[in-house]
């Protein structure tokens, strides 16, 4: 009994934890769309995040689906996609834009933030290593940080998450792909 209870207080703490990362996400992000310069350059299609040479990099392990999150057991709706890719394999910019977040953040692990001007941010999540700071204005392409399985996490991967006006879009049309719904 005292094992079960102790489970339970951990997976409590594991979903306290990831509901303070998604709002410390959306609070961010909404501290930065009232100064917000338009550096959306691209033509509606945002690049790829995770350009690893593998089979596994091109595919989903998780969409922006509602799903039973794999750590906690319990029911959510995810806020992007997972890449599944090997560890250490660049993560790079969907667009380009200002590095706004850059650091270790609650539940999402290393995680980089970029705006991309006109209410549009991108999140990269669960990264090993971070390559660019806060305040670099970055490339589309250009890599920005390195694939782990920091923070919650069952494995190497990036969660890459769309927001637009600080709410949390389904990545799918920005991406410029059909049919992903895993």
């Amino acid at each position: 009994m005292a094992s079960y209870s102790k489970d339970v207080k951990k997976q409590e703490q594991l979903i306290a934890a990831n509901a303070k990362a998604d709002q410390q996400v959306l609070n961010l992000i909404s501290q930065q769309s009232s100064n917000s310069t338009p550096y959306y350059t691209g033509n509606g299609s945002l690049g790829w995040p995770v350009p690893a040479k593998s089979a596994s990099s091109s595919s989903l392990s998780s969409g922006f689906v509602h799903r039973v999150n794999p750590v906690t057991g319990r029911s959510e709706n995810h806020s992007g996609y997972d890449i599944p890719a090997p560890y250490g394999s660049a993560i790079v910019a969907a667009e380009a834009g200002k590095v706004t977040y850059s650091g270790w953040m609650n539940g999402y692990g290393y995680t980089i933030i970029i705006d991309h001007g006109g209410g549009l941010s991108t999140l990269y999540g669960h990264n090993s290593s971070l390559v660019v700071p806060k305040g670099t204005m970055v490339k589309r392409g250009q890599t920005i940080s390195k694939c782990g399985s920091t923070g919650i996490s069952t494995g190497n991967h990036c969660h890459f998450s769309v927001l637009v006006n600080g709410s949390y879009v389904n990545p799918q049309s920005y991406l410029g792909v059909k049919n992903i719904s895993r």
